[in-house]
Parts: C-alpha cells; sequence; structure tokens
C-alpha cells in the first residue's frame, strides 16, 4: 500500500482524472479483524484528504443517465428471448440448439469485441468509438426485427452483439474518464447494478409482448432507447482525451488474438450444445470441437502474454492470486445469473403451465432483491471497508439458494419459489457489489479502465458458457423424461418448441401431468447439474472393468502396502539429506502446482458435499407420507436396489439417489490424496506416522464401504467431504501466501477430531438399528422379502413375493401385519462398519497426541 506522504494518484482537471503514479492506491481487506479506521483506508485512494471533493455537473449527470440506459438496453437484450425462445422457435421453425445459439450468438460477439473496442479507444475519441457500436447495434436489431428464418435471425444477434460489445467496453471507459478513482465504485456499481435490473426485466418484457403483441416487438423496444442515446451522443460535451497518433493503428491492434479467442471459443461453445442433442457426448463430433476449443483458449493466453505487443486480453491484470480468483468468480456469476434467467422461465411456462407474461412475472423477486442487497453492500464496504466477508457471504447466499432449486417440482408452492428467489436476488446482488469493488481495489490506477473493461469481458464470457449448459442439461434430461412418462416425441426432441407444440395439441388430463412432471424433473437436473448420462456435473461415467478392478480387495492392500513402503524409504533419504527441502520445492512452479492441488480438492469436496446432500433430499419421503418412519429407515438402510455400476441418479433408495456413485468416486481421490504426503517430502520434511496411517488406512476403509454398499458410509462421506472443504481451502490459502489466523488452523484440527468421534458413534449405531415395515396382507414368512429386492413402495408399505433373510419378526397387530428390517442386515455391511471403527480408533487418538503436542504442550512452552 502506498504510504501516506505519497503524492495523490489523481488530480482533478474539469472534473476529469488525470493519472500521477503507477503505484495501486487500494489493498483489499484480508481479514475481518483490525483497526477500524485501518480498515476504511483499505478502499479509499491515497490522499483523499488533499483532493478536492468531485460535484457531478448537469453534463456529468446527463451522461451517466446515458451509461445507465445503455448499460440497460444491451443486458435486456440478452436475457429478452429466454421468455419468447418457445413462440420464436415455432414461427422460425428453428431446432433446440438453434434457439440457444440466438442468445449465445449475441453474447459471444458481445463479449469477443469488447477487447477491440477498448483497443480502438486509445485511436479515436469516445464519442465516434460509441457512435460505431451503436451504429452496429442499431443494423443488428434492425435485422432481427426483420428475420424470417434462423440464419437471418442469428445475423443479425451477431451483428447486434459487436455492436453490444462496444457500447458496453465503451462506457465502462467513459466511466472511468468521468468520475475521479475515490468516486467510481459508487457510479460503477450503478452501472453495474442497472445492468443485473435489465438482465431480468427482460424476460418479462419479452412476456408481455408475446401475450399481448408478437415476437419482434423484443426488438422494436431498443429504437426509443437508441434514439434518446444518439441524441445524447452527439450532442454532449464528453470528456476529451489525446488519442495516441499511429499512421498504421489498424496494425497495431491485435487482429491475430481475437481471431484466435474467437475460433476457440466458438468452437468450445459448439461442442458444449451439441453433446446429447445433436450428437451423443461420446461421439467425435463433440468431443473434438470442446477439446480443440480448450486447447485453443490455452493457446490465445499464451499468444495474449509472450506474443504481442498490443494485447486485446490484457494478462497483466491475473498478476496476483487475488486478482485471478476475482475473475474466476466473476465468470461463475455471469455463468449462473444466463442459466437461471433462461432456464426459470422455460420451468414456469411448462411445469407450471403460466402464459409467457406470468412466468416473467415470477422474476420479479429477483429483481427486488438484487437492489437493495446491492445498495447496502456497497454502503457497507465503503463504510467499514470490508472486501472479503462480503465475497463469502454472497456466494454462501447464492449456493444455498441455488441448491433450493433442486426442490422445485409440480407442487411447488407460490411461498416456497418466491422466497428462494428472493434469496437467490440477494445473493446476486451481494455478489455484483463485492466484485465489483474488489477489481477496482485491485487494479493499478493506471489499469482501471481495463480493469472495468475486463470486468464486463469475463462476465459476459461466463454468460456465454451459461446459456449452452444450461440449455444442453435440460435438453438432455427432457428427452429422457419425455421417454419415460410416453410423451410425444416433439416434446422431449425440442425443448423449447415443444411447449408451443404441446399447447397445441388435445392431451388428456394424464398426459398434461406427465407433461409438467417431465420439465420439472429437468429443471431440476439443471439445478443439479447432474445427469444419468454425462453432465458437467458428474466428472464421468463408470464402467464395470474400472469398477471391478478397483472393488478387487487386492487393489487398495497393494496400493497401501507400496505407498507405505515408498514413504518409508523417502523419509529416509530426507532424513540422510538432513531435512533440506528439494530445489524443486523453491520454484514459483511447485508453489502454483500446490494451489492448484489444493484448490482443487477443496472444490471436489464441496462437490461431493453437496451431492451427498442432494441424495438424501431425493431419497427422502414426503412429510406426511402414510408411514413415514418406515419410509424414511428404508431410504437411508436399504441399498439391495443398486444399479451396477452405479449411476449418478437413478430412483428408490439414497444408495440409488446418487451415494453409490458419489462414494465411489470419493474412494477413488483417496488414492490422489497421497500427494499431500509427497508435497510434505518435497519441502525436506518426513512423513509421520498420523500422515502415512491416515492415508493408507482410509483407502481400506473408503473401499470395505464402497464394496459392500454399507449404508453407514454416508456418515463418513458426509463428514468427511465438509471438514475437507475447509482444510483444503485453508491449505491452498496458505500456498498463495494469503494470511489467515493461527485459530483458524488449531480450530481445523479440532473439528477433524470431531468428526472421528461422530463417525465412529454414528456408524456404530447403523448395527443397533431396526424398524417394522407394514405389510400389505397377512403372507407367510416364505412370501415375504426385502424392501430393497423390491422396486416400488406403494402406499407406504412393501410389495413382498420372495423370500428373505431380513425378515427377522413378524407380528400380527389386528388386521395389520409387521416386520421388523434391520439397517445393517448381513456381515458385510457389518464387516465394513468394523473396519471403520477398527481404523477410527487409533487415528483419533494419534490427532489427540498432534494436537495436545502442537498447540497445548508448545503454547505453555512459549508461554
Amino acid at each position: 500500500m502506498v504510504s501516506a506522504d505519497a503524492p495523490p494518484p489523481y488530480s482533478i482537471n474539469n472534473g476529469t482524472p488525470t493519472h500521477k503514479t503507477e503505484a495501486s492506491s487500494f489493498e483489499c481487506v484480508g481479514s475481518a479483524g483490525g483497526n477500524l479506521e485501518s480498515q476504511r483506508s483499505a478502499v479509499q485512494p491515497v490522499g483523499e484528504e488533499n483532493e478536492p471533493l468531485w460535484k457531478p455537473r448537469l453534463v456529468d449527470w446527463l451522461t451517466l443517465v446515458m451509461l445507465l440506459l445503455l448499460s440497460m438496453m444491451v443486458t435486456i437484450d440478452g436475457t429478452i428471448l429466454a421468455s419468447i425462445l418457445p413462440t420464436l422457435t415455432a414461427s422460425l421453425k428453428m431446432s433446440t440448439a438453434d434457439a440457444f445459439w440466438c442468445g449465445t450468438g449475441y453474447l459471444l460477439s458481445c463479449a469477443i469485441t469488447q477487447p477491440y473496442f477498448t483497443a480502438l479507444s486509445r485511436f479515436v475519441q469516445r464519442r465516434y468509438q460509441m457512435l460505431l457500436a451503436l451504429g452496429l447495434f442499431t443494423a443488428g436489431t434492425l435485422i432481427c426485427c426483420l428475420s424470417k428464418n434462423f440464419a437471418q435471425m442469428i445475423a443479425g444477434r451477431v451483428i447486434q452483439g459487436i455492436g453490444a460489445g462496444g457500447v458496453m467496453s465503451g462506457s465502462f471507459i467513459l466511466l472511468a474518464d468521468l468520475i475521479p478513482l475515490r468516486e467510481r465504485p459508487m457510479y460503477s456499481g450503478i452501472m453495474i447494478l442497472f445492468g443485473a435490473i435489465g438482465a431480468v426485466i427482460g424476460p418479462l418484457l419479452g412476456g408481455l409482448f408475446i401475450d399481448h403483441l408478437n415476437w419482434r416487438w423484443a426488438f422494436y423496444i431498443n429504437f426509443p432507447f437508441l434514439l434518446v442515446i444518439f441524441g445524447q451522443l452527439i450532442f454532449l460535451p464528453l470528456p476529451l482525451q489525446h488519442p495516441q497518433e499511429s499512421t498504421h493503428w489498424i496494425r497495431s491492434i491485435d487482429w491475430g488474438g481475437g481471431i484466435l479467442f474467437l475460433a476457440s471459443a466458438g468452437s468450445f461453445l459448439v461442442g458444449l450444445s451439441w453433446g446429447g442433442v445433436q450428437y451423443p457426448w461420446n461421439s467425435w463430433k463433440t468431443y473434438v470441437p470442446i477439446v480443440l476449443g480448450g486447447l485453443g483458449l490455452i493457446g490465445t493466453m499464451f499468444w495474449e502474454r509472450y506474443m504481442t505487443p498490443n494485447p486485446i486480453i490484457h494478462v497483466h491484470l491475473f498478476k496476483s492470486v487475488r486478482q485471478v480468483a476475482a475473475y474466476i468468480l466473476i465468470f461463475l456469476h455471469g455463468f449462473l445469473n444466463l442459466c437461471e434467467l433462461y432456464c426459470i422461465p422455460i420451468y414456469f411456462q411448462s411445469a407450471k403451465l403460466l402464459s409467457a407474461t406470468s412466468a416473467s412475472i415470477t422474476l420479479i423477486p429477483i429483481t427486488a432483491a438484487i437492489i437493495p442487497a446491492a445498495a447496502v453492500t456497497g454502503i457497507s464496504i465503503t463504510r467499514f471497508g470490508y472486501i472479503h466477508w462480503p465475497l463469502w457471504l454472497s456466494w454462501i447466499i447464492t449456493a444455498i439458494a441455488t441448491s433450493c432449486l433442486i426442490s422445485w417440482d409440480t407442487t411447488t408452492t407460490t411461498v416456497q419459489w418466491a422466497f428462494n428467489l428472493v434469496a437467490v436476488g440477494v445473493g446476486h446482488g451481494i455478489t455484483l457489489s463485492s466484485l465489483n469493488s474488489c477489481v477496482q481495489v485491485l487494479a493499478d490506477p493506471k489499469d482501471t479502465s481495463y480493469a472495468f473493461a475486463m470486468y464486463a469481458f469475463v462476465r459476459t464470457i461466463g454468460m456465454c458458457v451459461g446459456v449452452p449448459v444450461g440449455g444442453t442439461i435440460f435438453s438432455n434430461r427432457l428427452k429422457f423424461h419425455a421417454h419415460t412418462l410416453g410423451l410425444p416425441a416433439e416434446v422431449g426432441e425440442n425443448m423449447v418448441g415443444g411447449i408451443e407444440a404441446f399447447k397445441n395439441m388435445t392431451a388428456t388430463a394424464e398426459q398434461v401431468e406427465a407433461f409438467k412432471l417431465a420439465y420439472a424433473r429437468a429443471f431440476r437436473n439443471v439445478a443439479e447439474h447432474t445427469e444419468k448420462h454425462s453432465t458437467l456435473g458428474v466428472p464421468f461415467k463408470l464402467n464395470h472393468d474400472l469398477l471391478g478392478l478397483t472393488l478387487d480387495v487386492r487393489f487398495p492392500i497393494t496400493v497401501a502396502a507400496v505407498y507405505m513402503a515408498v514413504i518409508t524409504f523417502l523419509n529416509g533419504v530426507n532424513r540422510r539429506r538432513h531435512n533440506k527441502p528439494w530445489k524443486f520445492s523453491q520454484t514459483h512452479f511447485f508453489r502454483v502446482l500446490v494451489i492448484l492441488h489444493n484448490s482443487f480438492l477443496a472444490i471436489f469436496s464441496a462437490w461431493v458435499l453437496i451431492g451427498t446432500c442432494q441424495a438424501v433430499w431425493r431419497a427422502w419421503p414426503t412429510w406426511g407420507h402414510p408411514n413415514y418412519g418406515a419410509h424414511v429407515a428404508r431410504a437411508m438402510c436399504q441399498t439391495d436396489i443398486s444399479v451396477d455400476p452405479p449411476v449418478p441418479m437413478y430412483e428408490n433408495t439414497l444408495w440409488d439417489q446418487g451415494m453409490g456413485y458419489i462414494g465411489w468416486v470419493m474412494y477413488l481421490s483417496k488414492f490422489y490424496e497421497v500427494v499431500d504426503t509427497l508435497i510434505i517430502l518435497a519441502k525436506g520434511k518426513e512423513s509421520s506416522t498420523l500422515q502415512t496411517y491416515h492415508h493408507a488406512g482410509v483407502m481400506i476403509c473408503a473401499w470395505s464401504g464402497v464394496r459392500y454398499k454399507c449404508p453407514a458410509m454416508i456418515v463418513g462421506v458426509f463428514l468427511n467431504s465438509g471438514v475437507h472443504t475447509l482444510m483444503y481451502t485453508y491449505f491452498a490459502l496458505a500456498a498463495a501466501a494469503i494470511p489467515v489466523a493461527i485459530r483458524v488452523k488449531r480450530a481445523l484440527t479440532s473439528i477433524q477430531i470431531i468428526q472421528f468421534i461422530l463417525g465412529l458413534g454414528l456408524s456404530c449405531s447403523y448395527l443397533f438399528a431396526a424398524y417394522d415395515v407394514l405389510l400389505p396382507e397377512h403372507n407367510d414368512l416364505k412370501n415375504s422379502r426385502p424392501a430393497g429386492s423390491s422396486s416400488q413402495m406403494e402406499n407406504g408399505q412393501f410389495t413382498t413375493s420372495t423370500p428373505t433373510k431380513l425378515t427377522t419378526e413378524v407380528v400380527s397387530q389386528g388386521m395389520a401385519t409387521y416386520t421388523t428390517m434391520h439397517c445393517i442386515p448381513d456381515s458385510g455391511k457389518a464387516f465394513a462398519i468394523l473396519i471403520s471403527s477398527a481404523y477410527l480408533l487409533p487415528l483419533t487418538y494419534l490427532f489427540g497426541c498432534f494436537f495436545v503436542r502442537t498447540y497445548l504442550t508448545q503454547h505453555k512452552k512459549a508461554t
């Protein structure tokens, strides 16, 4: 941070900020502690007390109004298609992939042209740059209004997107020219907020036009905006800058980087949109574009960093871990925002059979929550100086609110979805303000205009990915559910066009319910980001050969034995070297690898935790169901219906609702976690008995749970994934040299010990758990069979027809007949619990000794 006596980074000259130093005048607050004044100063420009207070003039207010209108107009066009897609698809006879490319094409062209217009701003006046962008936007809008087929529509959307890219980048640059750095976070936050409001009201306007006019009015609405903005651009005295004089300015722009990025991003998104819709996921026509696009994007970053003197993507903005993290969050926010805004109206038009207008009105809770949440967050950041805590809070709220979308079905009440959408809006509002402030805080004063443009660029790229990914998952799952429920082929084959097609059919009440249920389930799968066959929420499918190899008892025992032998040998090598760090561990590359390793395991553990909670949610019976207790016990205990190999989502018991798949993937991760030990050895340290025993033993423990399908495994998976999410997040922050209080490390060790004690107690309780099941009629013992052998449970009763050893007692009470079922019915599942108990007892003792030695004994010596 610049010292207090350093010269101010900006001076004010007729309301226009002028750079005086390249030093960063901001600093992100690393923790919530510390003196309040020091925290507050962390988000204020250095030398602020010496600068005159900036007061906007009338012309400044008019310019700000123009920028707000531009921001709202561009984002309205990005989301207005969400509610008109069914009608637009039917009118222009488009497929589902074509329909979503009308949105993706606009967003992709908008993203790729933003850096070009930013580069162009170095050579031409802002006014001419904005007039060019608005001219292209107007031409694209006119083409869309007159379109009669998909080719004309996509051409118009691409041209419109090119103009929108110029408008967005030009707006942020104009704002940076107009507003001093001290005031800029507030005004840029207002502009971003107006953009977010436009993104939410876009579908509402589209719904109104569909129900009362026609879909072309979704583009006619732009012309009043354009008329006002053209007048302001022509007559307002905009801030003047001194463009660079260059006779070869066209050559100085990085055309190669832009073409490479456009081709790579287009290839990647085409592959995503084709997967499972036009071609199977395992087809070369799907994965070749994805692989080529991914490699091309990596090549683009290399090109921009080393091969061009005037990059369009300013890679130097990613020079610190904090900046990289900020832009990753910006990408994810754009992804979530568009994925939700496109899929939620489709859910209401199909699962609830609402009109386009009514479906769009349901987004009002998001708008109503975004505005106050963003305003309160912006004021709090300015007043108290906290940056990190709003970010943490926003993503916690967003994660919880998005997870709650999983519970939506055909019977979801208005109160339920309204409160859910309010929570979504609160999360997005806090995220908007906090990310906007953080990007400005982390950028050098000379790079603030580029940071503004990069914010819009990265967020738009996230939107580009969110639309096809959400649409692909929705389409794939709808096809499956429509086929399962016996709906007409045109419903399953065309997600958005199927809504209009079904409404024009003569359908029975059963078909209507099946139609609503198919779309509701497909929407739930989008929220889950999991799919039976292959989606982004599932890392890979399982196959019989791989499953058989890893569940053979020789596999974990051999790997554990080799691991212990190698670690023992390397410990001896380090002792002979007097525990000196290896040279490789002192390099920057090694540090990056450690950060990536810990970040990956933190994200993976969070995925496992969320997947476990989703599996429990799906398996949990409806409250008030007859024989509710037996249903709960059966869902949590029985695993005999499991598909082999396990799949991400099936039906019936907890194991089939995802625990079989999640448990198997987590079992595999235990072999990868030995990298922790290798990192310790590379630093010249020795692997302790605790470290070696922990990693070797957990391989055997996880194997037994998956091999014997032990229901108690959910206890270990849930606790372990939660603790590992916190633990590896801490390790990633520590590796990135981000300061974290020592009490956090002590708390994590305490949580681990508590995890072992809880896991031991809860797992052993399964050995004594049993429940009574109501049989449908009085049958002999030989005619009974376990819940696990039945594919359905009707009216809270088990259907029985074959003998079973699980039935231990039959009791008749009047006309009802009950049978007692045990949660652990065979020796294999009991063996898995005993293995886990034998592993956890010594592990708890070793962790307790480590805690006493590290935090209690050493603390007393230091005192």
